[in-house]
């Protein structure tokens, strides 16, 4: 006896049918704080120090155990002396007489308290971690020593478009990139055969649908005891969003550097064509119309100027042509283009147009505009060989989301489509670049769609492309609206003809500097000549108050002409500036200019060359 009161657990015996128990071991104090007087006082004692929650139960299923007289166990709560929950794993014996009859329930009531809190404790554990495995954002996965899943959360299901019972079915180079399955695959083998702990990998999946994602895969390697591969815990981001503006971002960039190129190149090329043209000029002009060598000359200038057009094309393109923007009407600019368009792109194709009513005025480079809407609509009768139908539609519209790098605000959007060939998707890619064309050798520069690009970003605007192969193609071009309302042309009231003023004339390129020299002269000016500003600034001092044109590059080496201009404007109240260059960065140059100052793109003739100057003297300003 004294055995069973020193158990760390309470023994009890009661008669069989009887609601009090006959004896109750020490345990019953040590653990519930009730001593065995007050278990055997009474009857239904145990009952109603049940826990509530438990009470109906706990009875329901004693009762129906002992009414059958079996031996039996189950797990209930009692509500200690101290209020204390303690569960209980009571062991139940039915004891018989001799007779076989049974006479006597015994049985032992076993604290398992601490194990149950820490089995609440180790439940609530795994309820937190299945919270955050379920929703966590980063795709986690458990895989196999054969890389099926054994179990993935929902980002990885998500992400691939299937389901868990779906991926633990196949191994995962059935999802993985053909070109990236070797990489992922001899990585995971290392992993497996303990060369590796942990792998890092940027690879591409497969989703159901067939799109492609891309995802930051890290794999570590589960061990046992002895160091086997049990599995792998595989962490997955997905990089699909920031791998796409890498590609936009390496995009702009290699068209920035092409672009940075072009301008370059075209500044060079085109103080070669001023001075080529110049001189086919003065050969023309010197020559008889009946000279046979009068045609050879015309068709020198005539190359040049096909030469010219080819490097506003780059010049487009790398954004730094010389923009005269004011705010137009794009419907009375259509409508104007419209009448050549038909003859433009044949009777075999359909030409429609679209307007929406109230269109908002925009602002832009009108000459620049109509190259944009010329090169769009030439691109969309290239890919109606057969004919077809060409629409041309102008809308208001909200841009909200940002996309494609734009600004949110009111746009006018501008849709030049085609029912003809289609773009597949890696012609799409390359499609602005420079130099690229689908057209056969020698039937297109690949500058036309390059051309377009960067008059719409230099405008402020961006383009969006929608094409599929055999079902046309849609380009939707979006310019910023202007709150003024469209400005009347100036009218072009400049004379033409020469004139006797005095220009200084500031050029580093000998070759153009000889030619605008004598094109100068031969209007009638005085001209003093000058290497650089530097030069210039002492011409200007010898010759104080004599000057009235400063006529000058932009682009030259010891100071800009910019800032010979700064120089010598607030000494000479009476001074214009003309400015001459084949392409240039200058803020004040690209934002317009203010009085007293004009802008001269290269390579001009000397028509243009007169027609600026006596715009800046009569106007002092640039003439439109």
């Amino acid at each position: 006896m004294g055995l069973v009161h020193n158990l760390e657990a309470i023994v009890w015996e009661a008669d069989l049918g009887s609601d009090r128990a006959s004896f109750v071991s020490a345990g019953a104090r040590e653990i519930l704080g009730y001593g065995a007087e007050e278990w055997t006082a009474a009857p239904g004692f145990w009952r109603d120090h049940l826990h509530p929650d438990d009470r109906d139960a706990a009875v329901a299923f004693a009762a129906r155990e002992i009414a059958a007289c079996r031996d039996h166990q189950y797990e209930y709560r009692m509500i200690a002396a101290d209020f204390r929950e303690v569960w209980f794993r009571d062991l139940v014996h039915v004891v018989r007489d001799a007779s076989g009859e049974p006479c006597l329930l015994r049985g032992v009531m076993v604290d398992i308290t601490d194990r149950k809190r820490a089995e609440a404790a180790l439940a609530e554990s795994e309820s937190r971690f299945r919270t955050v495995f379920e929703h966590a954002g980063l795709g986690i996965a458990l895989v196999s020593a054969e890389g099926t899943a054994l179990e993935v959360n929902r980002a990885v299901e998500q992400m691939l478009g299937r389901q868990a019972a779906e991926l633990a079915s196949i191994p995962f180079t059935e999802f993985t990139h053909p070109d990236d399955v070797d990489a992922d695959a001899g990585l995971y083998r290392k992993l497996r055969e303990g060369a590796l702990d942990r792998y890092d990998l940027e690879k591409r999946f497969l989703h159901a649908d067939g799109s492609v994602r891309w995802g930051r895969l890290t794999c570590t390697a589960v061990r046992g005891a002895a160091g086997e591969f049990s599995h792998a815990v595989a962490l997955v981001e997905d990089i699909t969003e920031r791998k796409a503006l890498e590609e936009q971002l390496l995009h702009a960039q290699k068209l920035d550097a092409v672009g940075r190129l072009a301008g370059g190149v075209a500044h060079d090329f085109n103080n070669l064509l001023t001075a080529l043209g110049g001189h086919a000029e003065f050969l023309v002009a010197g020559l008889d119309p009946a000279d046979p060598r009068r045609h050879e000359a015309e068709e020198i200038r005539r190359i040049g100027e096909r030469a010219a057009r080819l490097t506003r094309h780059l010049l487009a393109f790398s954004r730094r042509q010389m923009l005269q923007p004011r705010v137009l009407d794009l419907a009375e600019l259509v409508a104007e283009l419209e009448k050549m368009l038909t003859r433009l792109i044949g009777e075999h194709i359909e030409l429609r147009s679209v307007t929406a009513p109230d269109l908002w005025p925009v602002e832009a480079d009108p000459g620049q505009l109509e190259q944009v809407v010329v090169n769009l609509i030439v691109n969309a009768r290239d890919a109606m060989p057969s004919g077809g139908t060409l629409t041309i539609e102008l809308a208001n519209a909200e841009v909200v989301d940002g996309a494609d790098g734009a600004l949110p605000g009111r746009y006018v959007r501008v849709v030049v489509a085609d029912t003809g060939l289609g773009l597949d998707p890696g012609v799409r890619e390359h499609l602005f670049e420079p130099f690229f064309t689908t057209k056969e050798q020698g039937k297109g520069t690949g500058l036309g769609l390059a051309t377009t690009y960067g008059i719409v970003e230099q405008s402020g605007g961006f383009i969006r492309v929608e094409s599929e192969p055999g079902r046309g193609t849609r380009f939707e071009v979006h310019l910023p609206a202007s709150e003024s309302a469209p400005a009347e042309p100036a009218p072009d009231t400049a004379d033409v003809g020469g004139g006797r003023e005095t220009v200084l004339l500031v050029e580093d390129e000998q070759v153009v500097r000889e030619v605008v020299r004598q094109m100068l002269e031969r209007q009638g000016y005085e001209v003093l000549v000058a290497g650089d500003g530097v030069e210039a600034l002492v011409l200007a001092e010898e010759h104080d108050g004599q000057i009235d044109v400063l006529a000058t590059d932009v682009v030259m080496p010891r100071m800009s002409g910019r800032d010979l201009a700064d120089r010598l404007l607030p000494l000479r109240p009476g001074l214009r500036v003309l400015f001459m260059s084949g392409y240039t960065e200058d803020p004040a140059v690209w934002k317009g200019l203010e009085e007293r100052k004009a802008f001269l793109q290269k390579p001009f003739t000397a028509s243009d060359l007169s027609s600026s100057l006596r715009g800046l003297l009569a106007a002092g300003v640039r003439p439109s």
